[in-house]
């Protein structure tokens, strides 16, 4: 007769000694050279994880020379298959590929509403695994929602009737469901009466068919004990009369409802005679908060590199957070491969995320997406093989330069292409008629095993050159192995059913020679033992985690069909909390300030109340401004960490290393704010200031030879754009789109196209002669008008059809309306002022093409460096001896009002520049020269556009004598856009440019106007 099982109690470094000393006491000695095998009356070991396994398995075999042999560690699970296994059961487990595409034809088995929600397959699995772990049946829940109140009983009925459907799909699969594994192995124990005795350790709670398998242990006499991961029972009095601690109730008051369920349920007692650990303990410890997200993770792993250098064992030291973040994991080992370490990958790569998958996932794709170029290039890029061989480079820079966005092999044999990229173009044509007919499959829904022969198809079109390629083409036979088992379902699945298999499915992680650093998630490191433990990420909302309700079944109608609520999960997290603290000698405790954008972070509660009962003397700095309250305490002494708030060197008992003073808040600020002083306005390279280096100033002297004026004008909104465009070439890639609107760089290359052609057939009779139909447009003019139209709209169809031809036309028709406006207010401003239209898109210097051009640079000595620039005017009026610049800009010009203001200030110097040239150019005949800004949208008033050279000339002068200076001496600060000017919008590398991500310095810039200002005090300084 067995005795009776047994209850105890003591953290999870407690249990794996106590487990592997029984292992050890339970091995029988032989005689010298034989093996040590286990008694017949030691039980096998059932862990709540693997990792737990681990542990225990490794202290056994240290203390046992020879090794050890016959003994079992089994995962609830693994436990269920072996019982099975005994009974000679054999089943199939339904894999999560299968689970997923059984319910989503389960759902599309019913016409609901409810199931045209997004995501609804995720909720519905989520509920029924909910449901199903917590022992309940399907039929017991419609039994029980058809005779108690509930909020929505209709829908608790038809999320019922689904998933009774996906448990006969199931079934029609030959497969198992995982919750009805432990069903029956617990069904079947009874009928085993050779099954070992058996230890459960390490669960502080349980499902309630991991209950139903330890209950069905229970009865036929073979559970052993089970060891609980607390230090004690958590009453507030223990069934050994010793009274208990009400902070320990607390913290471990989430387990002491298993041990209550097990007392109460199973009998239990617990051993009396196992001391229980004192309270009150807790680990050494550091808190560190850090400014932004990416400098904690980088200050974690250059303290990890301290202690290896240190001689700190890599598998003693361990990261954790309460939930592994892609981002995080990814920017972790970046940091640590940096500093020649590196940290185990607990993150699961999905096959989206390799190029297989992710050509696959486009390949799926393109005929919904109107074969994209994009779409195309990044597929070839993806290794698919095709038959004939192409560079995709090439034919990447060729669709760009032709503008290709897109469309079938039809649409794009319409259009005219220029002959110089005609290989490319008639090579990618190529390739789009193979992926037409490789597609041509994917474009309507078929049955499971139709797409398990469809990917393998795909399949045979990539090459695999690694092992990560070899990985993902196994991935992606599994894949297809499991969609041809699923013949049973005849249901036909979308595209987008594949592309969610293709999301989900994961690819094994690298392995790397070197032992690695531990780094996973909270459920991950239960069971795991180290010296130095970093808790990361230890902000609100993270740790502790907030519980989603069920949006299928509510907690209110959980709780009146009696099945368990999801709530708050207080008690669960701090409970996590406390068995990370008990799992280490060393916790090194981090949390960001701000998300790394401006947004701030609250640090944890779990964290503050630790440092509460730590440190009851701060309670209330800690309460107020953790982050002040850690800056006040201790200021790192790496210079690495200059800017990190740590609380360092608390001892156990939660002593400080130095008294802690009210007066170190004022301190800590004050340094704070000198810190952010000296990150802003440092004038190093970064912030645009070059030195006399001989290759900048190489390429100065190279750009300054060959000016545009639109150049100088992007220096006077902002000197860094000059720089990267200018002098470093840096350059926008066009990126041709599929939009429904022509863009506004197209379309003003049209405007200016129809109103070159307009003007160029106008005379000075005809500007009289329109006078009298005036506001309205004499029909020959119009008539004239909408032919140039016409033509600029036909010729532009030619080369980029119409996306959408309503949308088009639509833009063709205000074209018109705009275009006549525009023409009568121009036409009554050149009779006023009689001005004739006499040059149109005139050039200048290198840019001069055509006859009547001119073909030599403007030149300019400024500030004792000779200028070279050069240029295209938009249209020259001239009349009386005087002549007028005009430049043409679409819509209403905003941003040129009060142009001769803004001149003066440098940021429109392009106007002013095409001036100073056309007088140079034409100075023998018209020495009067002005100029003015169309707006070809209804605009202010006109007066307002314009600014005579004359009066202009000392100010232009300085300015460029200023600007000048600044270019020549490497001066090129960030400016940037208030919404006064509007250049950020264009600028390459707005994104990046650090002025605008940074508060300090983006404030300090701000309080200048415009660039002149800065470079006249930069000057001045």
């Amino acid at each position: 007769m067995p005795a009776p099982p047994s209850l105890r109690f003591g953290t999870f470094s407690e249990t794996a000694e106590r487990l592997a000393e029984r292992i050890v006491a339970g091995l029988m000695a032989r005689p010298a050279g034989e093996r040590l095998q286990r008694r017949e009356d030691q039980p096998d070991i059932i862990v709540s994880s693997a990792a737990l396994g681990r542990e225990v398995a490794r202290r056994a075999a240290a203390a046992i020379p020879g090794g050890m042999a016959g003994r079992q560690i089994y995962t609830m699970e693994n436990f269920a298959r072996s019982v099975l296994a005994r009974a000679r059961v054999h089943v199939r487990v339904a894999s999560e590929t299968e689970r997923r595409l059984t319910m989503r034809a389960a759902v599309q088995s019913f016409d609901d509403p409810l199931f045209d929600t997004r995501g609804v397959v995720s909720m519905l699995e989520r509920s029924y695994r909910d449901l199903r772990d917590s022992g309940w049946s399907v039929e017991r829940l419609e039994k029980n929602a058809r005779i108690r109140p509930l909020r929505s009983r209709e829908r608790t009925l038809l999320v019922a009737r689904i998933w009774r459907h996906y448990e006969k799909l199931i079934a029609a699969a030959g497969a198992l469901d995982p919750a009805d594994l432990l069903g029956r192995a617990a069904a079947t124990i009874a009928h085993l009466p050779d099954l070992p005795l058996q230890t459960v350790a390490g669960f502080y709670d349980m499902t309630g068919v991991q209950f139903t398998l330890v209950a069905a242990l229970h009865r036929s006499g073979k559970l052993d004990s089970v060891d609980v991961p607390l230090p004690q029972p958590v009453d507030s009095v223990d069934r050994g009369g010793r009274p208990g601690s009400q902070s320990d109730a607390e913290r471990y008051s989430y387990g002491g409802r298993f041990v209550t369920r097990l007392t109460n349920e199973l009998s239990f007692e617990p051993l009396l005679h196992v001391a229980p650990v004192e309270t009150g303990q807790r680990p050494s410890f550091t808190a560190t908060q850090h400014p932004t997200p990416d400098e904690e993770l980088q200050a974690i792993c250059r303290s990890v590199r301290r202690l290896l250098d240190d001689g700190v064992a890599a598998s003693s030291i361990g990261i954790v957070s309460r939930a592994i973040d892609s981002h995080d994991a990814a920017a972790l080992r970046r940091f640590a491969e940096e500093l020649r370490f590196r940290v185990s990958d607990r993150t699961t790569r999905p096959l989206r995320g390799h190029r297989f998958g992710r050509a696959l996932s486009l390949l799926l794709q393109l005929r919904d997406r109107d074969f994209a170029r994009g779409d195309v290039i990044e597929i070839l890029r993806c290794g698919f093989r095709t038959a004939a061989s192409v560079k995709p480079d090439r034919l990447d820079q060729a669709t760009r330069a032709v503008g290709i966005a897109g469309g079938t092999l039809e649409t794009l044999r319409s259009g005219k292409r220029p002959e110089r990229y005609a290989p490319e173009i008639e090579a990618y044509l190529a390739v789009l008629s193979e992926l037409e007919r490789i597609t041509a499959v994917a474009k309507a829904a078929i049955a499971a095993p139709a797409w398990g022969d469809y990917l393998e198809l795909l399949l045979t079109h990539f090459r695999c050159e690694s092992t990560a390629d070899l990985d993902a083409a196994n991935e992606i036979d599994v894949l297809i192995t499991t969609l041809r088992r699923l013949t049973a379902l005849r249901q036909r699945f979308d595209t987008p059913a594949i592309l969610d298999l293709l999301e989900r499915s994961a690819l094994p992680t690298e392995k790397g020679t070197e032992l690695p650093v531990w780094y996973g998630d909270v459920m991950k490191a239960r069971g795991r033992l180290f010296q130095h433990l970093f808790i990361m990420r230890m902000q609100d909302d993270l740790f502790p985690q907030r519980r989603v309700e069920d949006p299928l079944i509510p907690d209110s109608d959980r709780k009146s069909l009696g099945l368990p609520q999801v709530g708050d999960g207080k008690d669960e997290e701090r409970l996590l909390f406390q068995l990370l603290l008990d799992s280490a000698s060393t916790v090194h405790f981090t949390f960001s300030a701000t998300d790394g954008f401006g947004k701030p972070l609250r640090p944890s509660p779990l964290l503050r109340q630790f440092l509460i009962e730590a440190m009851p003397q701060a309670r209330r700095e800690i309460l107020h401004d953790l982050g002040v309250f850690l800056q006040s305490a201790h200021i790192s002494a790496d210079p690495a960490d200059d800017r990190a708030g740590r609380l360092a060197g608390v001892d156990s008992r939660g002593r400080l290393p130095h008294e802690w003073s009210n007066e170190s808040p004022a301190a800590s600020l004050l340094l704070r704010q000198m810190q952010r002083a000296l990150r802003a306005g440092t004038r190093s390279v970064f912030d645009g200031y070059l030195s006399s280096d001989p290759v900048v100033t190489a390429r100065i002297s190279t750009a300054l030879g060959s000016l545009s004026p639109t150049q100088l004008e992007e220096f006077g909104e902002c000197p860094q754009r000059f720089l990267l465009k200018a002098i470093l070439g840096v350059r926008e890639v066009a990126d041709p789109a599929d939009e429904l609107q022509i863009g506004h760089r197209e379309k003003g290359t049209i405007d200016h196209r129809i109103l070159e052609t307009f003007y160029r057939g106008l005379e000075s009779s005809d500007i009289a002669e329109a006078a009298a139909s005036f506001p309205l447009l004499p029909p020959v003019l119009a008539q004239r008008l909408d032919e140039a139209i016409d033509e600029a709209f036909r010729d532009f169809a030619e080369q980029n059809p119409a996306y959408n031809a309503v949308i088009r036309d639509l833009e063709k028709r205000m074209t018109r309306k705009n275009l006549r406006r525009f023409v009568v207010a121009d036409l009554t401003d050149l009779r006023n002022k009689d001005l004739t239209p006499r040059w149109f898109e005139y050039r200048f210097g290198s840019r001069a093409r055509r006859a009547g051009d001119h073909p030599d640079s403007f030149r300019l000595e400024s500030a004792g460096v000779v200028l070279s620039v050069d240029g295209v005017i938009d249209r020259i009026d001239e009349g009386n001896g005087r002549l007028r610049i005009v430049d043409y800009k679409s819509g209403k010009g905003k941003k040129y009002e009060k142009l001769a203001g803004r001149v003066e200030r440098g940021t429109r110097l392009q106007l002013a520049l095409y001036a100073m040239a056309v007088r140079e150019i034409f100075a023998a005949d018209s020495p009067e020269v002005s100029a003015a800004i169309k707006p070809l949208t209804a605009g202010g008033k006109s007066d307002l556009f314009t600014f005579s050279l004359t009066e202009m000339q000392e100010a232009i002068t300085g300015t460029l004598e200023l600007f000048v200076r600044s270019i020549v001496g490497g001066v090129f600060p960030a400016l940037p856009d208030s919404g006064r000017f509007g250049h950020c919008l264009y600028c390459p590398v707005g994104q990046s440019c650090r002025s605008r991500h940074d508060p300090a310095e983006s404030y300090a810039l701000a309080q200048y106007e415009d660039a002149r200002a800065l470079l006249e005090e930069i000057t001045s300084g």
